[in-house]
């Protein structure tokens, strides 16, 4: 199974979803290799702490209607609100 993601870069206030897909990939790569290792459990923390292992990760991959969708509501939404979109998740 699949999910979609967005990842938003803020800059003075103003959110950008236009990466290169070059970035996309790699964006969505190292996502999916950090997710690959909790799932694992192999993955450690800074302070040597290794994380046990997690179930239901899932491989994910970008999505340019919400990464649109997500933009529009970063630009346009004072703070830190959720967008209120049915069945989407959203991370603040």
């Amino acid at each position: 199974m699949f999910m979609a993601f967005t990842i938003l870069a803020c800059v003075g206030g103003v959110a950008s979803t236009q990466f290169p897909a070059d970035q996309i990939k790699a964006i969505v790569n190292t996502h999916n290799n950090f997710r690959s290792q909790l799932a694992k459990g192999t993955y450690k923390s800074r302070a040597g702490v290794t994380f046990a292992a997690a179930t239901n990760v899932q491989t994910m991959v970008w999505n340019n209607t919400l990464a649109k969708s997500a933009s529009t509501c970063a630009g346009t939404s004072p703070g830190l609100k959720h967008s209120g979109a049915v069945g989407v998740d959203e991370n603040l």
